[in-house]
């Protein structure tokens, strides 16, 4: 009559769960069972801690102690995370530079020109506006955003299902 195993108190059968598990696995889905949970007060907050948590599980993942994990982070970086993304962008002369250096004395003769789209492209970049929540509605990134990152009763809640 008594168990300590929360599963038993399911009535989904054992055979139906083994195969849920199974399929999860030959999919690379989540297990339900295992999902940190971040609470923070603003959403800000939230994703800065939800970084730093990923922070500490991609190790895991590395040494093959889990397979995996999501964050919202991943889809939405926070406001620290992508200024500094941006303040590590070189500048159009020190890019051009570089991609000059880069294809000088190759064995295949490049045009440092051929580049130049992507130089503007990265200068754009530097000075481009924060990503933000709002930039991602009717995408697929939204929908993982939305479920990972919510918000009651003023709190926020960053979910960061393991893939085991």
């Amino acid at each position: 009559l008594w168990s300590r195993e929360l599963a038993a108190l399911s009535p989904v059968p054992a055979r139906a769960q083994a195969l849920d598990a199974r399929l999860r696995a030959d999919v690379g889905a989540p297990d339900v069972r295992y999902l940190v949970v971040i609470s923070a007060p603003t959403e800000q907050a939230a994703l800065e801690r939800a970084e730093r948590v990923a922070a500490q599980l991609q190790p895991l993942v590395d040494r093959g102690t889990l397979a995996g994990f999501e964050s919202p982070a991943r889809y939405l970086p926070s406001d620290a995370t992508q200024r500094a993304r941006q303040a590590s962008l070189p500048d159009a002369d020190v890019l051009a530079a570089r991609m000059r250096e880069a294809v000088a004395n190759q064995p295949v003769s490049v045009k440092p020109e051929l580049f130049a789209p992507f130089i503007v492209d990265v200068e754009a970049a530097r000075h481009a506006p924060l990503l933000t929540r709002a930039d991602l509605r009717g995408t697929s990134m939204a929908l993982a955003v939305d479920a990972l990152l919510t918000e009651r009763a003023g709190r926020w809640s960053a979910m960061l299902p393991l893939r085991a």
